[in-house]
């Protein structure tokens, strides 16, 4: 844990949790949340998105499986990672990630008995997360770890809801998706090797898109990329080789394992992508 993090302790003896956005702990780090928010962007109007809303009505939209909330409580009912995918990207200010606790309840509604046990499940909504949040967009998270949600998340605050023995504590944690700013150095984990990009500047993006993609040749793909300083992207496959594109089929291999299937695979996605998202090169 950083020395910047701050961490604080709650007796909540006397409190319910089957209703954590009720505890204290949530309740100071949703309100710092949407003041940072505010206060960054200017702006009153805040996107907040919770996939597991159950009766919380903090987010603008609203998840949940159970169809009892629709209406009354929640926006949407569908799976969880159903909702996230539907989000438009860089939309969200802040997440709310309050997945059932109990096993009983995660049995009922995700066919799992502990969501947090299930780690596909966890990396594809961390993915998606990271995907919809604004560059400094912050996941207020609740459960029983404090778990980074997903690569290029930094740990502002962790709060703990103590209870006694017989029952297991809560732990809050807020994250914020890290943001490239001008003249900022970045390392990219490639294997055991590191690609440093110095000094890049962001045109249309200010953060990592992060998506999954099956191109025509039927294999999946995780692939990142962002802005580079003097035209083109950069872009990073399965997080095993980056690649450098300026549109059409002209590529630059940088580093990591090259192959012809990936280079393809790349010129297909990002001609995509430029036409979907509208991306300067």
């Amino acid at each position: 844990m950083t020395s910047n993090v701050e961490f604080k302790i709650f007796n909540c003896h006397m409190q319910p949790s089957a209703n954590t956005h009720k505890l204290e702990p949530m309740n100071r780090l949703f309100a710092f949340a949407t003041q940072e928010m505010i206060f960054s962007n200017l702006i009153g109007d805040l996107k907040i998105i919770d996939p597991f809303a159950r009766m919380c009505l903090w987010g603008t939209k609203r998840n949940d499986l159970n169809p009892e909330f629709l209406g009354q409580y929640t926006t949407h009912c569908m799976d969880a990672l159903d909702f996230l995918n539907s989000i438009p990207t860089g939309e969200a200010h802040i997440v709310l990630l309050d997945p059932p606790f109990s096993g009983r309840q995660c049995q009922e509604e995700y066919g799992s008995p502990d969501l947090y046990r299930n780690p596909k499940y966890m990396v594809d909504l961390g993915k998606e997360i990271f995907r919809i949040l604004k560059p400094g967009g912050m996941v207020l998270k609740c459960g029983y770890n404090s778990n980074r949600p997903f690569k290029g998340f930094s740990l502002k605050k962790l709060y703990i809801a103590q209870y006694p023995p017989t029952k297991n504590d809560i732990l809050f944690s807020l994250w914020e998706k890290e943001s490239n700013n001008f003249n900022q150095n970045y390392w990219f984990g490639i294997g055991d090797l590191m690609v440093k990009i110095k000094d890049f500047r962001v045109n249309r993006f200010e953060s990592f898109y992060v998506f999954e993609m099956t191109p025509s040749d039927g294999t999946s793909y995780t692939v990142q990329f962002l802005s580079a300083e003097y035209g083109g992207i950069y872009v990073i496959v399965n997080e095993s080789s980056c690649w450098r594109w300026h549109g059409g089929k002209d590529i630059k291999f940088l580093m990591g394992k090259e192959n012809d299937y990936t280079k393809k695979a790349v010129i297909e996605i990002m001609n995509y992508h430029i036409e979907r998202w509208s991306l300067d090169v």
